[in-house]
């Protein structure tokens, strides 16, 4: 509204006008209102990039991250990588597979336990070449799982000595005639990691010797 009324106080006398000289506003042509156009583009106020609106809006967002940020970042995290591999603990698969062959001993003496046990047919744990098998000292085995196993399923890891370890309906540690065992026995896995069967009871304990 402000633009019309500059553009009627400067061209009041225009042949535009249908009231000539008055200045009423009345324009009465199409060419006059094609001047009015160009009159309001010539003179209008086209705000700059910078100016600020209500409320704290900017026509330009300030959001996000610049190049140096995020490069930073990612050296920070690659920094984080690095220590936390440096720090992590070592060993854990060798715990890991002796954890599995304490398991598969006490799964040996609960077949065992549970099986129907005689002197001839006693259950237990055969190591052979670095894998061992739950099974009776005739053709009776466990399931699949459990036969011609490595531990962690990895033929680096060994054990040693290839002894096997029966049972009896009691859960003792046997010989192979069936008589209880009088000593105990240490397996010894990856070369470090020891288990220790002992005698009577057939508790398996971590280290050389029993508790």
């Amino acid at each position: 509204m402000t633009i019309y009324k500059s553009f009627i106080k400067n061209n009041r006398s225009h042949s535009y006008f249908a009231d000539k000289g008055t200045g009423s506003g009345s324009l009465k042509t199409e060419g006059g209102l094609r001047e009015l156009a160009h009159y309001g583009f010539r003179h209008m106020k086209v705000p700059s990039c910078s100016q600020s609106y209500p409320n704290n809006i900017s026509l330009y967002s300030e959001a996000g991250f610049t190049l140096i940020e995020l490069i930073l970042i990612i050296v920070l995290l690659g920094i984080v990588s690095i220590t936390a591999m440096v720090k992590w603990p070592s060993g854990l698969d060798d715990k890991a597979a002796t954890m599995e062959m304490k398991r598969a001993i006490r799964y040996a003496q609960h077949m065992a336990m549970t099986r129907e046990y005689t002197t001839s047919t006693p259950w237990g744990i055969n190591i052979d070449s670095n894998k061992y098998s739950i099974k009776s000292s005739d053709t009776e085995t466990a399931s699949a799982e459990f036969i011609n196993r490595y531990l962690l399923g990895n033929s680096t890891n060994t054990i040693s000595p290839s002894t096997s370890m029966y049972f009896n309906g009691l859960g003792e540690p046997i010989q192979t005639d069936g008589t209880p065992l009088t000593s105990s026995t240490t397996y010894t896995i990856n070369g470090s990691n020891e288990l220790t069967v002992c005698p009577e009871t057939g508790y398996v304990a971590e280290g050389p010797s029993c508790p």
